[in-house]
């Protein structure tokens, strides 16, 4: 069973940047898929994204376990892809809050880690990706089966539902920094900058031109934002997450990891495709 570890920001700033997130993500978590709710998550994520730019990265989320997950998975993974990554985080999100909006469903009980899309699309690109499960409540029923026990805490659930989102900006934000060094650094170099420096895409950017990726740097002083990451205006269906119909994503532009330079964006993925004609061509892919 995971011990759910909170974190408490130092600053008065950053405590009210992340009560304004909370109250925020508490109004997404309660719509309905649709166009309302993707202009919620979209405002949510800019003030995510603020957010990280402006906090050291042990503060960056509200409970720190997901710190650990999302290191893991960077350090100790050779083949990690942060968009999957990115789209793993995402999922999970999603699942707490079906849980959360309809915990009466008895289908949402009992998680069989073995089903195809957690195996191929969760667990393969996150370190431990099962403790996000134990956070929740659930509990080690049978092998590879997780079930609730008992009624759910809907302040832990939505807690960390929020986690799980702040760690797919936090990707997404990789995803950048890559964009703007030109796909000359590893994700390793790319995290210990957003590691050990409070810092934007741009600044950190910045930092691995200037110390060819040293994790320190001596001007840590914040930078105002660039402007926001296109997106498009679609909703993209993802497959089932342990067998749980009705899982949405934002349609924003994330390219592949295994395409060299990923994109901006959150949500569907696109992927490099060759016509009969040889001729390649860019199709959005489902989650």
């Amino acid at each position: 069973m995971a011990s759910y570890v909170r974190v408490v920001p130092s600053s008065g700033d950053a405590q009210s940047r992340l009560v304004k997130i909370q109250k925020n993500h508490l109004c997404y978590s309660r719509l309905d898929d649709g166009n309302e709710k993707l202009k919620a998550r979209r405002a949510l994520e800019g003030l995510i994204l603020e957010h990280l730019s402006c906090v050291p990265h042990k503060e960056k989320f509200t409970c720190s376990n997901f710190l650990d997950i999302l290191r893991q998975s960077v350090d100790e993974r050779p083949d990690f892809k942060v968009s999957k990554a990115a789209q793993a985080f995402d999922a999970l999100e999603k699942y707490a809050l079906n849980l959360l909006n309809e915990p009466w469903r008895q289908e949402y009980w009992t998680i069989r880690l073995y089903c195809g899309f957690y195996k191929h699309n969760v667990e393969t690109y996150l370190s431990n990706a099962m403790e996000v499960f134990f956070l929740i409540g659930y509990v080690e029923t049978a092998d590879m089966e997780v079930s609730l026990t008992e009624p759910i805490d809907n302040d832990t659930v939505t807690d960390v539902s929020l986690n799980c989102l702040i760690a797919a900006v936090e990707c997404q934000i990789m995803m950048q920094i890559l964009e703007k060094v030109g796909g000359a650094f590893s994700w390793k170099e790319i995290a210990r900058i957003r590691r050990h420096n409070v810092c934007s895409a741009e600044e950190a950017a910045q930092i691995l031109r200037s110390t060819g990726g040293s994790a320190s740097h001596p001007d840590k002083n914040k930078v105002s934002l660039g402007r926001s990451a296109r997106r498009n205006n679609g909703y993209v269906k993802v497959e089932k997450l342990v067998d749980v119909p009705g899982m949405w994503t934002d349609g924003g532009r994330a390219m592949e990891a295994d395409d060299k330079y990923p994109a901006s964006g959150y949500g569907s993925t696109w992927e490099r495709k060759s016509n009969s004609n040889g001729h390649s061509r860019d199709r959005k892919s489902v989650v």
